[in-house]
């Protein structure tokens, strides 16, 4: 369906990374205006800005550093017609400061929360030859979604941006490790429930 493929191309960001070696420094702006008895639209801009890795700047104005591989327009493209959305690419007369993006992308919480997954990955790399085919099924099951919802904390920002030791890049080359092995221990059992 039109949702699962939206889903699944979210979910698919999350597992690359971006190369910002090249970035011009331009920002994507998404200003928009709701009033208060339309909130389940304001509700669904946020929800939607969130997914794509925005950060409220003000109320109704959220910011990105602007990526050509994340094809921003395309993705917000549904909200681009309403007259209370507008989407631009800007460039700030002073830059953002480090300082200022940690604190709007509330880094310090995503980096212990990448953390704490990846140590969970790791733990769980230890015990994979220890499980039957229904424990390899239900850990794929609970730690992928754990995996997932960390990641897709991950703002993928430029690299001057985040901390020393970002865990995001290692947790996503863990995850892909972990989850080729878990997903031979659950074969069997998958292949007798679907054949």
């Amino acid at each position: 369906s039109p949702m699962g493929i939206t889903i699944r191309s979210n979910v698919g960001k999350s597992f690359s990374e971006l190369d910002w070696s090249n970035w011009d420094k331009w920002w994507w702006g998404a200003v928009f205006s709701v009033p208060e008895q339309k909130r389940s639209r304001r509700y669904r801009i946020q929800k939607k800005l969130s997914a794509y890795r925005f950060a409220p700047l003000q109320g109704g104005f959220w910011i990105r550093p602007s990526h050509p591989g994340e094809r921003i327009g395309e993705y917000l493209q549904s909200h681009s017609g309403e007259a209370n959305f507008r989407l631009m690419r800007f460039m700030p007369q002073c830059m953002f400061s480090a300082e200022e993006v940690r604190q709007l992308w509330n880094i310090e919480a995503v980096a212990q929360k990448l953390a704490k997954t990846l140590d969970l990955v790791n733990t769980e790399m230890t015990i994979i030859e220890t499980m039957s085919a229904r424990e390899a099924l239900i850990a794929e099951m609970k730690t992928g979604d754990t995996v997932v919802n960390a990641l897709f904390q991950d703002p993928l920002l430029p690299p001057g941006y985040l901390p020393a030791g970002w865990k995001g890049p290692e947790l996503r080359a863990k995850f892909s490790l972990w989850i080729k092995q878990i997903r031979q221990v659950s074969k069997p059992l998958l292949n007798k429930i679907f054949r």
